[in-house]
């Protein structure tokens, strides 16, 4: 069992988790943080995070009596993974920081890269 299935079992499943024998795989934030990626949970996860010092089984119990159940599909958004390499090629070939060189990453086109990358494989760079 991991956290994703403690998030469906919260919005589809109609029998409770015992939560204490789940305690290095629950998350408050996590469940949170799936919570919001289904449009009608978003304010009531934001209400739920304002709730300070309570026991996993608490948090769990109340997701799990206040949410109506239905199925839902939680599209969690997964930092990517970015190439150093690139990152480093992208740092000398426009002579900036790493910081701003993973933000020209995101922005660059696929062509771009290549014309970068290929430029350090012929000694251009």
């Amino acid at each position: 069992m991991n956290i994703f299935d403690i998030a469906k079992n919260i919005s589809q499943e109609k029998e409770r988790l015992d939560i204490s024998s789940l305690d290095k795989i629950y998350s408050q934030f996590m469940i949170n943080r799936i919570m919001t990626c289904s449009p009608d949970l978003v304010f009531l996860a934001n209400e739920i995070s304002k709730i300070k010092e309570i026991d996993n089984q608490t948090h769990y119990d109340l997701w799990f009596n206040v949410v109506t159940k239905r199925k839902r599909y939680f599209k969690y958004h997964k930092e990517e993974k970015i190439d150093n390499s690139q990152i480093g090629n992208i740092q000398t070939y426009f002579g900036i920081n790493k910081e701003l060189a993973i933000e020209y990453f995101k922005l660059l086109g696929e062509e771009e890269l290549n014309y970068i990358n290929e430029s350090f494989k012929h000694g251009k760079g």
